[in-house]
């Protein structure tokens, strides 16, 4: 797999593509499927909200893998719509996760993500995160709607490859107050913080 990625790497700069993430997932045949997505600033990330019927088999939403036809769809439609990632909507409006990300909005200081009972992952960042904001805020397991989304003071995602990364569009509308937040921000801080002294290093060492 890295000589495979080293070689989707350099026919993506060959390409002049460098601005494209490459992400292989293999189907059920075994086959090897490659999506290009855009790559977007560290400071902000557009999302499509991704209607997926009566939801994702819980059995399957608790697994950390883009191997499911529901995450694969959710993909290639965050592409096409310009965005980063898909947040899976039910036909109740209500917002589950990522489709390898987990979801957390603020309102009125208080921090809320899809309750693990609802059949989110239960994923390692996002257990992370909540443990570290209960020192700034309080939190909260609760059900999030796409109005939540929109009307809320301040969202992000989460998730082991792009940390916290601030939600500031559902598409090209405004949402989540439009643009990162203060506890955004500090969660975004602690987060680095923590990792940088498991690992035994200073915060700037870690990069970008």
């Amino acid at each position: 797999m890295a000589a495979q990625t080293v070689s989707v790497r350099h026919a993506l700069i060959i390409e002049n593509l460098a601005d494209l993430v490459g992400l292989v997932t293999v189907d059920a045949g075994g086959k090897n499927m490659l999506f290009l997505l855009p790559q977007f600033a560290a400071d902000y990330l557009p999302v499509h909200l991704f209607d997926c019927g009566g939801g994702v088999d819980p059995g399957l939403r608790a697994i950390k893998t883009v191997n499911y036809v529901p995450a694969v769809l959710g993909k290639i439609a965050a592409a096409e719509h310009g965005c980063f990632e898909s947040i899976y909507r039910l036909p109740d409006r209500t917002l589950l996760e990522g489709t390898t990300t987990n979801l957390f909005i603020v309102k009125n200081g208080t921090l809320h993500t899809e309750p693990v009972a609802a059949g989110v992952l239960p994923g390692v960042t996002r257990a992370l995160v909540m443990k570290l904001a209960t020192r700034v805020a309080r939190v909260r397991e609760t059900a999030i709607t796409s109005d939540d989304l929109l009307r809320c003071d301040e969202a992000f995602l989460t998730a082991s490859s792009i940390e916290i990364v601030p939600i500031v569009a559902i598409g090209k509308r405004r949402a989540a107050g439009g643009t990162p937040g203060p506890l955004t921000r500090e969660l975004q801080r602690r987060y680095r913080t923590h990792v940088a002294r498991r690992l035994g290093l200073r915060v700037a060492e870690l990069g970008d």
